[in-house]
């Protein structure tokens, strides 16, 4: 999972337009569907991991 998500970083890094950059990211459809299938298994494993804290395991 670690090197998805430093994938992802990457991608965010080098594409966002935030943060004061004028100009569109140039990212290919693939590149943005891997994207945010990474964020949602993420996202998924994490919220698994609170709720059995909360659960108390």
């Amino acid at each position: 999972m670690r090197r998805g998500t430093d994938r992802w970083n990457r991608l965010r890094n080098k594409h966002v337009t935030g943060h004061g950059r004028p100009w569109l990211p140039r990212l290919r459809e693939e590149e943005i569907k891997a994207a945010v299938e990474i964020v949602g298994a993420v996202s998924a494993y994490m919220l698994a991991k609170l709720a059995r804290k909360a659960r108390g395991r």
